[in-house]
């Protein structure tokens, strides 16, 4: 038998891991850390609670992006070919 092998079956195992306790303590720290909303902040935000843990949410509206970032309307040709599979289309 080899040498390494009895000597890892002889040491005691020590976990690479080191955990934190139990989830409720580590909840009750989050809690009280999380960022409140500036009073004169946008109505975008919100908070949202998941499993009892608290995030903030933004959220942006289509019709208040810019132009820039809104979507194109497809034109006539664009839907034809996407409905006719736009394989015969291509030149």
């Amino acid at each position: 038998m080899n040498p390494s092998r009895v000597r890892f079956a002889l040491q005691k195992h020590v976990p690479l891991i080191k955990f934190l306790g139990p989830r409720s303590k580590l909840r009750k720290e989050l809690v009280d850390s999380i960022p409140k909303p500036h009073p004169t902040a946008p109505k975008g935000q919100r908070l949202i609670t998941i499993n009892g843990a608290i995030y903030q949410k933004l959220v942006i509206e289509h019709s208040d992006l810019p132009e820039k970032y809104k979507r194109k309307a497809l034109s006539f040709e664009e839907i034809e070919t996407i409905d006719s599979g736009g394989a015969s289309l291509i030149r």
